[in-house]
């Protein structure tokens, strides 16, 4: 799982804490924790399209960029991206079911394959459904069973924690009130290598809960990469235009 989420590092290139001592309590906690995967499974939004203006900020050792622009989405169909730096567009992302699409308006050059390259080049194992869950702050990221160790944090959240194997083990934090994600972790001991997702600044758009902020932490081999993406204008399910076309002189790269 943490493969998969890193496909994200990918996105942001080109464009609290789990540490709360556990309280368990396991009879009342889990009953709620069920209501709450019930509720939330009945009663999470569909939706058609979202577009959302954001800002955004990448940050590692060797770069610190700031970004702005543009995301839509067509729900199972498409993720279309906008990024702009400095106001004008240097790059556009689109990711479907089937294929990453990248032109580099900088470099003139484009990047188009299927998922299988980054699976095969870099042991990334990921789907288009995956992106957009993580962008929209689906439920299916979560657990959907109560099987594995349930806890309280500190501060009221509820903490389900699942050892995928002896070196693996993931981490879901839900905040109770609002039915929503607040932190996913991913800790793979084997490979040394942490990756934490933070949901914040929960917003209410036409009785969809979206988050306001998503802050990724990435850490391997001694390294740490962070990105912030802050959506400031969400559009629910109004017509959008999701343009993509790669101009006869771009040249294909493979990063």
């Amino acid at each position: 799982m943490l493969n998969k989420i890193s496909i994200l590092i990918f996105i942001a290139f080109v464009f609290s804490s789990c540490s709360n001592k556990l309280v368990i309590r396991k009879n009342k906690l889990e009953s709620d924790y069920e209501t709450i995967v019930k509720y939330i499974k009945e009663n999470d939004k569909s939706y058609n399209t979202y577009s959302i203006k954001y800002t955004g900020r990448f940050s590692s050792p060797d770069m610190n960029l700031r970004f702005r622009g543009l995301l839509r989405i067509v729900k199972d169909k498409k993720v279309w991206i906008s990024v702009s730096p400095m106001g004008i567009e240097a790059a556009r992302i689109v990711f479907t079911p089937d294929q990453v699409k990248v032109i580099n308006r900088k470099e003139n050059t484009f990047f188009e394959s299927d998922y299988n390259y980054f699976n095969k080049k870099y042991d990334m194992d990921i789907d288009y459904q995956l992106i957009e869950n993580v962008l929209t702050n689906r439920f299916l990221l979560m657990p959907q069973d109560t099987r594995q160790q349930i806890g309280e944090t500190a501060d009221g959240l509820i903490q389900v924690d699942m050892n995928g194997s002896d070196s693996v083990k993931q981490t879901f934090i839900l905040h109770p009130k609002i039915k929503k994600l607040t932190n996913v972790i991913f800790k793979d001991y084997k490979k040394q290598a942490k990756l934490q997702i933070m949901f914040s600044d929960y917003l209410d758009v036409e009785a969809h809960t979206l988050p306001g902020n998503i802050h990724i932490n990435l850490e391997k081999d001694n390294k740490k990469i962070s990105i912030d993406l802050n959506y400031k204008k969400i559009t629910i399910d109004k017509s959008i235009k999701t343009p993509f076309r790669i101009p006869g002189k771009y040249k294909q790269v493979w990063p």
